[in-house]
């Protein structure tokens, strides 16, 4: 499954939400991993790009080469939080910016 979270014009702080249900028996771990390691790409320059921070949950989650996850001990069905929030956008270049998020959950 997958979500679209659309900031429409990038202004630095704005934020987007999103929900993560997890139906397990144990505990599990959420590892987050961002296609252009925590960045927004601008689609025509993918040389330029724009930094974005994340939380599931409220704790803050790394995207880059040394990505985190988060271990739960929460059996049965649980929503996670994910918020994206934009980092500063001064001389940005105008154009439209993307990331791919993976989320994997591993059973422990």
């Amino acid at each position: 499954m997958s979500r679209r979270l659309d900031f429409g014009e990038l202004v630095q702080g704005a934020t987007r939400s999103a929900g993560l249900v997890v139906q397990a028996n144990s505990t599990y771990t959420i590892a987050l991993e961002s296609a252009q390691n925590g960045q927004l790409v601008n689609a025509k320059f993918p040389l330029m790009g724009l930094a974005y921070s994340l939380r599931l949950d409220g704790r803050p989650m790394s995207l880059g080469p040394n990505a985190s996850d988060i271990r739960l001990a929460t059996p049965g069905r649980v929503r996670h939080a994910i918020e994206a929030r934009i980092g500063p956008v001064e001389r940005v270049l105008a154009g439209e910016y993307v990331d791919s998020l993976l989320a994997t959950i591993t059973a422990q």
